[in-house]
């Protein structure tokens, strides 16, 4: 009796991006997102957060939980250092 074949299931890792961080060091993040550089690009932009929820159509708590992603991917301790990481490695124009 033949033996089945087995499914591999293939793991995929996103290729990261090294960025400078705020302190000068080199960090290696995940890539971004879509509707991560979308909410980021809003908050460069001065959204609120509501505002970003209505324009994305998403909840408030989706917008805090990607502002969450955002500072721990950019290693950033608030909003503004996330935005300065981000232009300086042109993850924004």
């Amino acid at each position: 009796m033949a033996k089945k074949g087995r499914k591999i299931a293939k793991k995929t890792r996103a290729k990261g991006n090294t960025v400078e961080t705020a302190t000068g060091g080199l960090r290696v993040l995940t890539v971004l997102s879509n509707r991560e550089q979308q909410t980021l690009s809003l908050i460069a932009d001065g959204y609120a957060t509501k505002h970003i929820a209505e324009r994305l159509n998403i909840s408030v708590d989706t917008v805090e939980t990607h502002r969450k992603n955002l500072l721990r991917k950019l290693d950033a301790v608030n909003m503004a250092e996330a935005i300065a990481t981000a232009f300086r490695n042109n993850l924004l124009k």
